[in-house]
């Protein structure tokens, strides 16, 4: 779970990935912060950085193309340079 907390994924996205409901997504997300003494999903991340329980952060960019290349899988698009979807190549084609 902790690994999910720095991409851009919406709880309801998270359940999805991981076969779990949106509320067992959030008592997780909360016992984290919690553990972690934040109040908020960015410092749980700086507090996990800060700990060594994630890797550093490369500017955001590492965990957006992530985010990106699992929405995309889901959804059957694939990601461009930047790490946004691109809806013009599918992989169906």
């Amino acid at each position: 779970m902790l690994h999910y907390l720095p991409t851009n994924f919406s709880a309801r996205e998270i359940a999805s990935e991981l076969y779990l409901s949106v509320n067992t997504v959030k008592t997780h997300q909360r016992h984290l912060y919690q553990k972690l003494g934040a109040r908020s999903r960015t410092q749980a991340v700086e507090q996990a950085r800060a700990l060594g329980l994630l890797a550093p952060s490369l500017a955001g960019a590492n965990t957006l193309l992530v985010a990106a290349t699992l929405r995309a899988v889901r959804s059957g698009t694939e990601p461009n340079a930047a790490g946004h979807d691109s809806q013009r190549d599918r992989f169906d084609r």
